[in-house]
């Protein structure tokens, strides 16, 4: 049976009833059957106007062999076969185009969910991702296990350098490089160029994170503890604008199994109250008190350990480079702690002090091997769980960064009449305070007395 035409690209037939029906027409054409004049001017007025406009009108032309009109008596509508060269031409590259199409979107589907596949949670390491929407033409993706958004590259998010780079930054600063040499460091290595103004972010930001996981960390501490203090430069601006160079001090207690830094205190002094603070900060890091503790001959350590901690603590006041009790281990950890922050040349203010040392004793507690350990880290040594590992670690697990936006307050427009009236009831309030002003510089008149009263009224002789 001969299927009309316009059936063809009718929008309500299938994918299968469409591969059939081009089958049907170009492998096996059937023969046209004769209908009778009602069931033929139905097909052809549905013919005459097709819901399709990529369907052309069929010229019949009397030079054309293999077009027949379609108001002939002797055949049905007219079929596929019917039409011209060109017509057909027409429908088998229409249909080529069409079913080239099909394959190609269904080969993209098939890549699409391949990359899906292959992209895993930098967080949990999960391939449960899903598509989140785009950022500034980054696809987004959503992990299903951690329920955290990220992008499909080994980068933050909202950060265009990867995190290995960053890692890097921080132990190069942390070993005792400079942002400048870091600079040129990642010029050479990684071919790209990062301001010193950007390093020095990454490491204001990763070093309060690795602070935050450290102090949650609880080491195995002995029972000997070591305590000093030394000098270091912290500069100043005073009220005039010139920059001044002071000495603060710096408490350290360390142990002295696993040389562990417990706790370290900044202070402009040496006095007892200093003391106090930096022992009851190791005690609480170690959850528990030591049996002895060694110092050298500083008048306010006695003091204040018998203060802290009641007199449980024995006390021994020693010097470096004797044979027993000696503070060797402190005055080593001293002349690391100086040799890495010489190349500053002194610290911009206290807050920056403390948190570069806190973070220098994340690097030194965590990462720095030691020869007398069997070139193991301290916490490596106690021989527990190990929060992190690298500072790769650190900056691939930290937290989401949430960026503060700041929202200007709405004021709304005020009428000009509103604004004049304002403006008018400003102005003269503002001249009454002039007015009241000049009137409490001037002098008063003084009151007149009763004396004064009667002898105005006494008359003149």
């Amino acid at each position: 049976m001969a299927i009309p035409a316009y059936d063809i690209y009718r929008e309500e037939q299938g994918q299968s009833s469409l591969f059939k029906l081009f089958v049907a027409h170009f492998e096996n054409p059937s023969k046209d059957k004769k209908t009778d004049e009602t069931t033929h001017s139905n097909r052809q007025a549905a013919y005459c106007s097709p819901p399709n406009r990529l369907i052309p009108k069929i010229q019949t032309t009397k030079s054309t062999q293999n077009t027949r009109s379609p108001t002939d008596d002797n055949h049905d509508m007219p079929t596929i076969h019917n039409y011209p060269e060109r017509e057909r031409i027409f429908y088998k590259i229409y249909i080529g185009m069409y079913f080239s199409f099909l394959y190609f979107w269904r080969g993209v589907r098939f890549a699409m969910s391949m990359n899906i596949a292959a992209i895993r949670c930098k967080y949990c390491g999960s391939t449960n991702m899903k598509r989140y929407g785009h950022y500034d033409s980054t696809q987004l993706w959503w992990c299903a296990d951690c329920e955290r958004k990220q992008t499909g590259k080994d980068t933050l998010f909202k950060m265009r350098f990867p995190s290995d780079q960053i890692a890097t930054a921080l132990r190069l600063y942390y070993e005792g490089f400079s942002l400048d040499i870091i600079q040129d460091e990642f010029q050479q290595q990684f071919n790209v160029h990062i301001a010193t103004s950007t390093l020095y972010e990454w490491i204001q930001e990763f070093t309060n994170e690795a602070i935050a996981k450290a102090n949650e960390f609880k080491p195995k501490i002995g029972d000997e503890w070591i305590a000093d203090e030394t000098a270091l430069v912290v500069r100043g601006k005073e009220n005039t604008g010139r920059y001044t160079h002071r000495e603060y001090y710096l408490f350290d207690i360390i142990d002295a199994k696993s040389r562990f830094v417990l706790a370290t205190h900044l202070s402009a002094t040496r006095s007892i109250a200093d003391v106090q603070v930096v022992m009851s900060e190791a005690a609480k890091r170690a959850g528990k008190i030591p049996k002895v503790i060694l110092t050298d001959r500083l008048k306010t350590y006695p003091e204040g350990i018998r203060i802290t901690f009641d007199g449980k603590v024995q006390h021994i006041q020693t010097s470096p480079f004797v044979e027993v009790d000696h503070t060797n281990l402190i005055e080593r950890f001293h002349g690391t702690l100086k040799d890495r922050f010489k190349i500053l040349r002194g610290f911009k203010s206290v807050d920056t002090a403390k948190q570069l040392l806190d973070g220098w004793l994340v690097y030194y507690n965590f990462f720095r091997k030691h020869e007398s350990l069997d070139n193991q880290s301290p916490v490596e040594h106690m021989n527990i769980g190990i929060p992190f590992t690298s500072w790769l670690d650190i900056v691939k697990n930290t937290k989401e960064r949430v960026i503060k936006l700041k929202v200007q307050p709405i004021v709304e427009p005020m009428s000009y009449r509103f604004a004049d009236v304002q403006f008018r009831r400003q102005y003269f309030r503002e001249a009454k305070q002039r007015q009241r002003a000049r009137q409490a510089k001037q002098p008063r008149p003084k009151k007149p007395n009763a004396s004064s009263i009667i002898s105005l009224r006494k008359p003149k002789p």
